[in-house]
């Protein structure tokens, strides 16, 4: 079976948790079924790669206005594309468009990733395209129940949706002698206790607030990731002269060595573009607790307060402190906090059962 996938960017391109969740998916499901990956360039080229697990085409871009690229040839490169089902990963307005101008009548399946808070009257405009897609689709895919029930969006069509989260290969995140030597050797550098944020520099997810509520926190937060608040985010560490405690790491070919440095994660996002928060997954599969936000969304669902680690207000400076400063004084809960994550992450949370699941969606499909 050959699945061609929808979305913007692929992980070389993107920092993102869908862009992982992509690769991971690909990755997974091979040698059962070849993945092709339609995703835009980064300029007005394009660009086939062989994978292990099949193909990614990069198709060109003319540009982008609103967090929306201009891909004009989407539409021509689905048709030719031979793959026996479509999977859809939205938000993503270029393949919504391209679908439907494309008059496709394969089979098609949706991924319903997250709702984008941003330029709401854009979605309102585009709504009416996005629901044709969702009365075409076999099948939607959600990552959590809270989206599966907030999303209205949703609604006229849960019959066809399954709720099946993200997983995670398991073996990236055990405590091998080289990720451990590595881990040290951060320990090493700075010297105080460490607490990690790591994912894409955007609005939404509220790193400003951990900045501020750093004032005061004996520790050090390291930044790792990269994206367009980056300038202003050294700007607001240098502003609230604390630039010495707060470290831009960057983008990093791993992330378990700095979990396994740090004493706890800290997802503090302010949006429900925030649906699910993969790196979360990723701190509790090295045991270690994670702050993050109430947002209705699955972020708290995976991160279960006072289980896997704790939930605060999303915006609520005093009392991500509060939380920061408790995980900080309290090794005994850090540690049962973290062992619970992990038992969660490697009874619920692995990529084999996402993608035995997902497989079965795809088997289902092509026999209607």
């Amino acid at each position: 079976m050959e699945v061609l996938h929808l979305y913007r960017y692929c992980e070389q391109d993107s920092y993102g948790g869908i862009e992982r969740h992509l690769s991971i998916l690909c990755e997974c499901l091979a040698p059962e079924v070849r993945s092709v990956l339609l995703v835009s360039s980064k300029g007005f080229y394009r660009e086939e790669k062989e994978m292990p697990w099949g193909k990614i085409i990069k198709t060109p871009t003319l540009g982008e206005w609103k967090s929306a690229d201009f891909n004009p040839t989407l539409p021509f490169e689905l048709k030719k594309n031979n793959s026996d089902i479509i999977h859809i990963h939205l938000p993503f307005p270029g393949a919504v468009l391209a679908y439907l101008l494309s008059r496709e009548k394969r089979k098609m399946i949706v991924s319903f990733h997250m709702e984008s808070a941003k330029y709401l009257f854009l979605q309102k405009i585009f709504s009416p395209f996005v629901r044709k897609i969702f009365e075409k689709a076999n099948a939607i895919l959600v990552n959590s129940p809270p989206v599966l029930q907030h999303a209205a969006a949703l609604k006229p069509f849960l019959q066809k949706c399954h709720v099946i989260p993200y997983g995670i290969h398991l073996a990236d995140f055990a405590a091998a002698p080289a990720v451990l030597s590595e881990s040290n050797a951060v320990k090493e550098k700075y010297k105080q206790p460490l607490i990690l944020y790591a994912g894409r520099l955007v609005w939404y997810k509220g790193i400003e607030f951990l900045i501020k509520a750093m004032k005061g926190i004996d520790a050090v937060l390291l930044i790792v990731g990269d994206g367009p608040q980056r300038k202003n985010l050294k700007k607001l560490a240098a502003e609230e002269k604390i630039k010495d405690k707060i470290i831009f790491i960057g983008k990093v070919p791993s992330m378990a060595p700095y979990h396994y440095a740090s004493e706890f994660l800290v997802l503090p996002s302010i949006s429900r573009s925030e649906s699910f928060g993969m790196v979360q997954l990723e701190a509790m599969a090295c045991g270690k607790p994670v702050i993050s936000t109430e947002l209705g969304t699955g972020s708290s669902w995976v991160n279960r307060d006072e289980v896997t680690g704790i939930v605060v207000k999303p915006q609520d400076l005093t009392g991500l402190q509060n939380a920061i400063n408790l995980l900080l004084s309290n090794p005994s809960l850090r540690k049962r906090l973290g062992e619970n994550g992990k038992a969660i992450i490697e009874k619920n949370f692995t990529d084999e059962k996402m993608a035995e699941k997902i497989l079965q969606i795809y088997k289902d499909a092509a026999k209607i």
